[in-house]
């Protein structure tokens, strides 16, 4: 498993989305902010969208927010957004053609810290993030 610089950049984008005290931000400023290539930003802020993190206002003052409190959305939830499902090994996903499944051993080392991760990741909210006390 690894985060892709579009996941970073979502997460990023969603941080700075967090300081911003339910204002709408225009995409032109989330990508100098955050220093977010806005070819990249234009494929992200969609995906945030569709997930419902993040909504769009539309018009001459348009922009974005986030559509709830910042204690209320996940680490987890945005990097899923962006990156779709995360699974640290092939054999936790939806498909499993593994022709040695029967006889693995680590099936259950791979699970276990996924559990602890998607925990974990899911237990950080960007209102830590923004008070800079996430752990």
């Amino acid at each position: 498993m690894r985060v892709t610089r579009e996941g970073d950049y979502g997460l990023r984008a969603v941080v700075y989305l967090a300081t911003t005290a339910g204002r709408t931000v225009s995409a032109a400023e989330i990508s100098k902010k955050q220093e977010i290539p806005p070819k990249f930003l234009v494929r992200i802020m969609p995906k945030l969208v569709r997930k419902g993190v993040v909504v769009s206002v539309y018009g001459s003052k348009g922009g974005y927010r986030l559509s709830r409190q910042p204690a209320q959305i996940s680490f987890l939830e945005v990097l899923e957004a962006i990156e779709g499902p995360l699974v640290m090994n092939e054999c936790l996903g939806e498909k499993c053609d593994c022709l040695h499944e029967h006889l693995c051993t680590m099936k259950n080392v791979w699970k276990n810290a996924q559990v602890k991760l998607m925990d974990y990741l899911g237990s950080v909210t960007f209102d830590q993030l923004r008070e800079g006390i996430a752990r």
